[in-house]
């Protein structure tokens, strides 16, 4: 198993791997919040319609609501990333993956009956 990994995980030399990784969440807290931006008005506008959309309400709801703490929280990361430590910046990135994966799973659960009747 180790094997398999070592051929997905760079071998970075230990004088660059902090630059390396710094580097890298720069970059990833770039693209999330504007991501996270667009998601929340695509959801504020399904919030909107969402009696027409299997009555998915309460998933999305929710999901805007946790959206509306995580943003400013991000972005307030975003902000100070050059002098926030690593642990906390790859805490907050992995908290928002894990919210996405779990609205996801949510919305997909939540209609599946309703669409199984169809």
């Amino acid at each position: 198993m180790e094997k398999l990994m070592g051929l997905f995980k760079p071998d970075i030399p230990e004088k660059y791997r902090a630059d390396f990784y710094r580097q890298l969440l720069t970059e990833n807290y770039s693209r999330l919040f504007p991501t996270l931006v667009v998601l929340f008005i695509l959801e504020a506008g399904l919030y909107l319609v969402r009696d027409r959309l299997f009555g998915v309400g309460p998933v999305i709801g929710i999901f805007l609501l946790v959206n509306v703490v995580m943003l400013p929280v991000i972005w307030v990361v975003n902000a100070r990333i050059a002098s926030i430590a690593t642990g906390i910046a790859k805490m907050v990135q992995s908290i928002t993956a894990l919210m996405l994966i779990l609205f996801g799973m949510a919305l997909v659960l939540f209609v599946q009956q309703d669409v199984d009747l169809l």
